[in-house]
């Protein structure tokens, strides 16, 4: 049990979006702290320093905060031994993030002190661009301190190096530092975290390509779980994406710009759901929805959770509509007896339509959708006329025309055969619940 532990509050981290990782002992693992940025950029670049750096200062019972010569952070934590398996050392470590969204400015700051090339700036843009940023995490609120003592049961301090506290000066992020940044001495000698000089550098470096990768495998992760109406792992997985991917403004209207975006998304969600198997019907009334709904929204707020609810609401189209693997002609049947409930259907009709011959028809739709036709039909009348029921104020007599019925008498039959009530005493169940 106690294994799990670091599992669950890898879990807790990756909420809060970011990226946490158990150290192995090999360190193979190591290159996640800054997204292999360094191997990308320096021909001979090694990461010893940093494994230096925690070898020298990470204790027990410390959260260990630190700032690279980029203006990355990350923090580490010394994990005690039951609470690891073989394989791993006891070194938690969580990076890369950002305390704020860097501006081009910023970036070519660091980029002069690192003496990189002006050619880099737009691939060191979209690196910074993709990582999460963390404002409140070491705040005085003591948040991660009582996280991490909770999960290995002893008590954790945080605890910020000499290299990356920037006690006393204007870019110190964290209102914490002043009281255990103060108090952190380290030795002399301890080196730099993450120092990137002096090394051969790359005449190709490619860390756009790897940034921009990533965000396209996140994003069709994303569409992924909506083509399977997986509407949990969607949302976690537009969110860690949401909070964690920068793209700059292209337009000087923010609300504008938002618009946009979320435009591409539904664009994104609606194909993605029509390779689920939803009929293009479904999705275009959905679509057509969305789309007076994003034009009429007023604050980037409003655009948030109209992102969520378009996620949820396509992959509920996929699990309730989708049509993969059925055959053409049960596809179309299924289409029509939807949209065309109320007209008089029969399964000479759907023959007819489908030009195949009735007792093939009737033997296909029930090997594919696992009932006769018409029960099928009989059960998509049924659920509308349960939303009709339950509005309370239509006569039965309308009700069962509109879902198809002629005879008033035949459609509380079959409500009967089907819910073991008549719709009267369907209609006075409802009302006893409301009272």
């Amino acid at each position: 049990m106690n294994i799990m532990k670091p599992e669950l509050l890898k879990q807790v981290l990756n909420a809060l979006t970011l990226q946490p990782f158990i150290l192995l002992k090999d360190f193979s693992n190591l290159p996640q702290i800054d997204r292999e940025l360094r191997m990308h950029l320096y021909e001979d670049f090694s990461y010893d320093g940093f494994l230096q750096l925690l070898q020298k200062v990470l204790q027990p019972g410390q959260i260990l905060v630190s700032k690279d010569r980029f203006g990355i952070w990350c923090f580490a934590i010394q994990i005690p031994d039951k609470f690891l398996s073989d394989y791993q050392s006891p070194c938690f470590l969580s990076g890369p993030f950002l305390t704020k969204r860097l501006t081009v400015d910023e970036i070519r700051g660091i980029m002069k002190q690192q003496h990189l090339p002006d050619r880099l700036l737009k691939d060191l843009s979209a690196h910074y661009n993709q990582l999460p940023v963390v404002d409140r995490l070491f705040d005085g609120s003591n948040y991660l301190e009582n996280l991490v003592t909770g999960f290995f049961e002893c008590d954790y301090k945080v605890v910020f190096s000499d290299k990356a506290a920037g006690t006393g000066s204007s870019d110190a992020p964290f209102p914490a530092a002043s009281a255990a940044a103060a108090k952190a001495s380290f030795p002399a000698d301890t080196p730099a975290p993450l120092s990137s000089a002096p090394h051969r550098f790359r005449e190709d470096p490619r860390i756009s390509e790897t940034s921009i990768e990533e965000r396209y495998r996140n994003e069709n992760r994303l569409l992924d779980f909506v083509r399977n109406g997986n509407y949990q792992e969607a949302r976690k997985t537009f969110d860690g994406w949401n909070h964690t991917v920068y793209i700059p403004p292209r337009t000087e209207n923010r609300l504008r710009d938002y618009q946009n975006f979320t435009i591409i998304l539904a664009t994104l969600l609606r194909k993605a759901a029509e390779q689920g198997g939803v009929p293009p019907l479904y999705i275009d009334d959905l679509s057509s929805r969305f789309s007076i709904r994003i034009n009429e929204a007023r604050s980037t707020r409003e655009l948030d959770d109209l992102r969520g609810d378009m996620i949820h609401r396509y992959c509920l189209l996929v699990q309730n509509h989708s049509m993969k693997g059925l055959s053409p002609a049960v596809r179309s049947v299924v289409t029509y007896i939807d949209f065309h409930y109320a007209e008089p259907l029969s399964l000479r009709f759907f023959a007819e339509q489908t030009n195949l011959s009735r007792t093939y028809l009737s033997g296909l739709f029930k090997k594919e959708m696992g009932v006769p036709l018409t029960d099928y039909l009989h059960s998509v009348r049924m659920r509308q006329a349960m939303l009709l029921i339950n509005s309370g104020s239509v006569p039965m007599a309308v009700i069962a025309s509109s879902c198809g019925y002629s005879d008033p008498n035949y459609f509380i039959r079959m409500f009967k055969q089907i819910y073991g009530m008549t719709p009267k005493q369907y209609q006075q169940s409802v009302a006893a619940k409301i009272e």
